[in-house]
């Protein structure tokens, strides 16, 4: 894939303006189990940027190029992080996205997915500055986002985000 990371037609800055990045689908995996038609699991290739895309286990074609999970009740309104937290109690996806909105305070989507990666719930949540969350950690009463500045402001004072499952 020609990606966020790779320049797009001649290498002319002007190429790039106006697109969404791709997801070079160079970071993680994911599989999820089967769907009820099939026997085989389904295996995602995970970037930063982009949503997930779905690869054959076997031969690692790409069957679905950034859709999530091939789910119609899955379409999460941001990027898809490439590392996500699963809850061990019920199987559930913990995941983030960045949310791309010039005009709109700096966010991030939380999501909750099924076991299966039908979308459960998604919530916007402000950070209290431009800048990325990279990943995340659970817990059994939290799910823990770490905002990390890339510039630091003397009295800045980060408020920590809170995600009722």
């Amino acid at each position: 894939f020609s990606g966020a990371w790779t320049k797009r037609g001649n290498g002319n800055f002007y190429e790039n303006i106006g697109s969404i990045p791709k997801n070079p689908s160079n970071t993680a995996v994911m599989w999820m189990p089967p769907l009820k038609d099939s026997t085989k699991p389904r295996l995602f290739a995970l970037c930063e940027g982009g949503h997930p895309i779905e690869l054959d286990p076997s031969t690692l074609e790409v069957l679905c190029d950034e859709k999530p999970f091939n789910s119609p009740t899955s379409t999460v309104s941001s990027f898809f992080s490439a590392h996500y937290s699963i809850d061990s109690s019920d199987g559930a996806i913990y995941n983030h996205g960045y949310i791309l909105d010039l005009f709109a305070s700096p966010s991030i989507n939380l999501m909750k997915l099924s076991s299966t990666g039908d979308l459960l719930k998604q919530e916007r949540s402000d950070m209290p500055y431009n800048t990325f969350v990279h990943d995340s950690t659970i817990s059994q009463s939290f799910l823990v986002y770490i905002v990390c500045p890339y510039i630091t402001v003397s009295g800045l004072e980060l408020t920590p985000f809170v995600f009722r499952s």
